[in-house]
This record gives structure tokens, C-alpha cells and sequence, in this order.
């Protein structure tokens, strides 16, 4: 594959369908729920896990429900719960589905280049790569030590898993993990009951709309200034028209952005091996389009997973919870 060929792909991509939903939630009760009530819950999502016992940090909480892929029926049924449930964690997903592996693994390239979740402060992203060498998922935070807990937000991307809903098989997931009540309150969720209304658009719109481009010739003029002691603002160029800066940052960047599972680099990666660095230093980024408006001429305007559709179609459609059959 050529190094334009993820650029030149996306003016033309259009995915088969975008599919919003909760993927996972992990509720706390004080009273056990009835069998006859977890029946019709386990009817209406994915899969259903209840566990009896006192909760690690309440023992008031006597029953934890793992609930995977809710539908809008399971939703509007956590509605019921009393007003002292604690909704502690959710994952907030998307899955994108698309035509061909071609097409998925260029999502998957685009996003290791261009995501980037800021305010990372020191935490660690993870790559994942399958027998082969190949990357198939990527997470801005890894999972805690064995008996570690952590708390805030953090997101997920990964395309060699089936889509959970239609079972298409190429499917870019991406997910959003927020864990701690105060986390969920930071997306006004308070309780089950809102997560009904909760806006999958408004969501990604502010957190997955956005791609960033490396400026390689601002971030080596700036690694330059400071081993320097310079404030110098224009290019370096000589009489060969030979851009030192850019390629200064280029180099710096190769080095920064390597991951120690492989051969294989990432924007978020970068940031955190530069975390004393503004990234307004050395990104460009523009707000995505979404998919009515899709008319990307780089990596920056890149935006698939704003705007829900049901059906295979390249038309935008209002976002709302997957609806099964």
C-alpha cells in the first residue's frame, strides 16, 4: 500500500452503515431484582450478567448487572430502577461497517495517525496486533495491573471483531469507556433512566469528529528554537530549497511515535512521549463533516462516525439507538 493511498481513499469513502449504541453498562442495586424482571432485561440486550453480594465499595449495594448491547426496550426497562441504582460504567460505541478489508484497514491506519484524546495527562496507550504483525486495535489508556482500578474516560478502536449487532464482518469499532459516576455525570448521566435520551451525535461530534495532522516543520522549528535558545518564526530553507525543519520534525516524530508492540506508530503515543509540549505547537485539525457534507481532501476533515444509519446508504441519517428486529 502507497503512503497517499489512506488520502486518496477518503474522498470517496462511504461506509455500508454506522450503528450507535451502549455496548456495555454495570449497574449496582440495593435490592435484588426478581428473576421474572431480569428475564425480560436478558430478552432485550446482548447478554445479561447478575451477581449477588455486597459491593466493594458499598456494602448497602447488593447486586451488580452487567448488561451488554442494550436495546431501546432494555433501556426504557432500566428506567424503572429505583433512584438510589448507581450507574457506575458505559461504554459508549460505534460501529462502522464497511465494504471490504481494503477499506477497513485504512480506517484503522487513518485513526492510528490522526486520533488523539488530549488532556491524557501521563497515561499509557496500548497497540494491538494480531500473528501476523498486522495492528487490529488500539486503546489511549491500558488496562490497569491485576487487582488496579481506574477511573475517568478513555477510548478503544479495534476492526478485527464482527459488528455485535448485524454480525457484518468488517467493522470498525469504536468505544468510549467511562467509568466512576463522576465520569458519567460529565455526560449527564445521572441515573439509568437517562440513558434513553442520551445524544449518540452530540457525543461523537465532540469527541470522534476530529482527525490531527503532524506539522512537521513547525515541530522542528520548535525542537530547534529550544536546544537552541532561539525564537526563531520562519523555515529554515536553504539555496537548494532543502526544508530542515521538516525534516528535523519528521524525524523526531518516527522516533516518538513507536510503539513497543511492533513496528507501528501512533499520534497518541507521540503526544505522551511529548507531554511538556503544547500540541497546538506542531497539529493541524479541522472540525469532520459529516457524512451529507463529506468531502474530504485530507486526514484533517475525516468524520465517519457522527450521523447513524439503519441501512446501507451514503445519506446521513438522524442519530438515535440501533433498533432490533
Amino acid at each position: 500500500m502507497k503512503k497517499f493511498a489512506t488520502e486518496e481513499w477518503m474522498q470517496d469513502f462511504r461506509p455500508s452503515r454506522v450503528l450507535h449504541y451502549f455496548d456495555r453498562l454495570r449497574i449496582y442495586v440495593k435490592r435484588p431484582a426478581s428473576k421474572e424482571w431480569l428475564g425480560r432485561l436478558e430478552r432485550d440486550c446482548g447478554n445479561l450478567n447478575s451477581r449477588l453480594g455486597p459491593a466493594w465499595f458499598d456494602p448497602r449495594y447488593q447486586q451488580r448487572l452487567e448488561i451488554f448491547q442494550p436495546s431501546p426496550a432494555a433501556l426504557l426497562q432500566l428506567a424503572e430502577l429505583p433512584d438510589d441504582a448507581m450507574l457506575c460504567y458505559a461504554e459508549v460505541a460505534c460501529d462502522v461497517v464497511v465494504p471490504d478489508e481494503y477499506s477497513l484497514q485504512n480506517l484503522m491506519d487513518a485513526f492510528l495517525a490522526g486520533f488523539l484524546q488530549p488532556h491524557h495527562r501521563n497515561k499509557e496507550p496500548e497497540i494491538y496486533v494480531d500473528g501476523s504483525g498486522r495492528p487490529t486495535g488500539f486503546t489511549t489508556r491500558k488496562p490497569p495491573q491485576k487487582g488496579a482500578r481506574r477511573q475517568g474516560f478513555w477510548f478503544q478502536f479495534y476492526i478485527d471483531r464482527p459488528c455485535r449487532i448485524t454480525g457484518d464482518p468488517h467493522c470498525f469499532h469504536f468505544e468510549g469507556k467511562h467509568e466512576s459516576r463522576r465520569a458519567l455525570k460529565r455526560l449527564g448521566i445521572h441515573h439509568p433512566r437517562d440513558l434513553q435520551h442520551f445524544d449518540f451525535c452530540a457525543y461523537f461530534k465532540k469527541r470522534a469528529s476530529k482527525l490531527y495532522q503532524i506539522d512537521y516543520e513547525r515541530l522542528g522549528r520548535w525542537d530547534h528554537n529550544r536546544r537552541n535558545g532561539r525564537k526563531r518564526k520562519k523555515p529554515h530553507i536553504d539555496e537548494r530549497n532543502y526544508n530542515s525543519d521538516r525534516t528535523r520534525g519528521y524525524v523526531l516524530y518516527q522516533n516518538r511515535s513507536l510503539h513497543a508492540e511492533g513496528n507501528h506508530r501512533s499520534l497518541q503515543t507521540f503526544v505522551v512521549c511529548l507531554r511538556l509540549i503544547p500540541p497546538s505547537q506542531y497539529l493541524r485539525g479541522s472540525p469532520g463533516a459529516s457524512f451529507s457534507e463529506f468531502e474530504a481532501t485530507d486526514r484533517n476533515l475525516l468524520n465517519i462516525i457522527i450521523s447513524s444509519t439503519t441501512e446501507a446508504s451514503s445519506e446521513a441519517r438522524p442519530c438515535a439507538p440501533f433498533v432490533r428486529p
